[in-house]
């Protein structure tokens, strides 16, 4: 059922006998301002809503909307009219009286009840709401179209789906495990490199044959039936062979290669720390009494360094090279500080495995007496701020009994 006219007679801005034919299609009404654009769309409102105009509900409209409804010039005792007729060929004509009542025509009766079930903003696109439109951002025209499609149940249950969404991730605390899924990853990738999940699962369940007696299949019952199958092995092993872990583990800490690394860094560090200061006071300290009275020119000039006859852009070259060899220095200087951090934090490591009960069993053997003494002797040296160094001492100390140790 289309909407074929809209005839209007003293309602709103529309005088005696105002017609639209729309020819039962979608209808776009222009116009200058004043010149009664909205009346159509009002009467269409005040038709479907049973007599309320939203835009007009204000205290000077009267309380049945009387004062803005009719027609200013309306004459004495005629009604205001609204007459919509349909392609089908009912019809539906209000009355509105002086004092705002209004009566109801329909062809066939039950008409009214159906156009008041209507929805007006999928019937009426107002001006100012055509504007808005067309400022609006692309999510926001989206939800200006959903009600003129009659889908705006679909937005506001994508509108609740997406609360619950953000709900079930605060509850679930879904930020933090998404954190530690990636971790996880991270750790499978390192322990089994590219291997597919199915090659994994396979590895497991041969290696769950091997120490869990009856072999889950399910997924997480198979890890942990064979994490608690080997944390058990493990607690009812051996001592030598918890030592032997022990020892494997300290020996993984490569001590002896950190300390040669460490050992190399410093030599180098001290062998351009040397070199630099023997540049410096060979460049700079000469040329510092010279630079006051050095003019830049072209001409040659006795180099305060050599004494031999230079330009000033030699000059300058010998203070590039004693740029670059202070930050040869700086690297150098870099590599020591970063050696000795690691070298620290690989005999802690050490030190802290030494102190478990089974490798402090092992050492106050009677066979075991030189690695213990040295051990003590590791044990003693502060190493906090490695980047400061350590005493001479402490340095005799490490190239002594680390090679025990390690």
């Amino acid at each position: 059922m289309r909407i074929e006219t809209i005839s209007l007679s003293w309602f709103r801005a529309a005088a005696d006998n105002a017609v639209i034919d729309t020819g039962s299609k979608s209808v776009v009404v222009y116009g200058s301002n004043g010149s009664g654009k909205s009346t159509f769309a009002d009467a269409i409102e005040y038709l479907v809503t049973d007599g309320r105009i939203e835009h007009l509900a204000h205290e000077y409209s009267g309380t049945r909307q009387e004062k803005g409804v009719r027609n200013t010039h309306s004459p004495p005792g005629v009604p205001a009219v609204i007459n919509v007729r349909f392609d089908s060929g009912d019809f539906i004509e209000i009355e509105i009286a002086p004092n705002g009542t209004h009566s109801t025509q329909c062809k066939p009766e039950p008409l009214s009840e159906s156009v008041q079930a209507w929805k007006v903003d999928q019937l009426l696109l107002r001006q100012d709401e055509v504007a808005n439109f067309i400022n609006a951002n692309k999510g926001q025209k989206y939800s200006v179209l959903l009600p003129l499609l009659g889908l705006v149940h679909l937005e506001q249950a994508a509108d609740n789906l997406r609360q619950l969404r953000q709900r079930v991730a605060a509850i679930s605390d879904l930020s933090r495990k998404e954190i530690e899924l990636q971790t996880l990853r991270k750790k499978v990738t390192q322990v089994f490199g590219a291997a597919q999940e199915e090659n994994i699962v396979q590895d497991l369940n041969e290696l769950a044959e091997i120490y869990v007696a009856d072999v889950p299949t399910e997924f997480l019952l198979l890890i942990q039936a064979l994490s608690s199958a080997l944390d058990a092995r493990i607690e009812t092993s051996e001592p030598d062979t918890k030592r032997h872990l022990l020892l494997s583990q300290i020996h993984d800490e490569e001590l002896l290669e950190k300390l040669a690394a460490l050992t190399s860094a410093a030599a180098d560090a001290e062998l351009r720390v040397d070199a630099l200061i023997d540049r410096r006071i060979a460049v700079l300290e000469p040329t510092s009494a010279f630079l006051d009275q050095l003019t830049i020119s072209e001409e040659e000039v006795d180099c305060p360094a050599c004494g031999r006859r230079i330009k000033t852009a030699e000059l300058l070259a010998h203070v590039q090279a004693e740029l670059q060899a202070s930050r040869d220095a700086q690297s150098s200087r870099s590599r020591l500080h970063g050696e000795r951090r690691r070298f620290a934090s690989a005999l802690k490591q050490a030190l802290a495995r030494c102190g478990e009960d089974e490798m402090t069993r092992w050492l106050h053997l009677p066979s075991q007496a030189e690695c213990k003494a040295a051990l003590d002797k590791l044990s003693k040296i502060s190493l906090v701020r490695p980047d400061e160094g350590w005493p001479p001492e402490a340095r005799n100390i490490f190239d002594a009994c680390v090679p025990i140790v390690g």
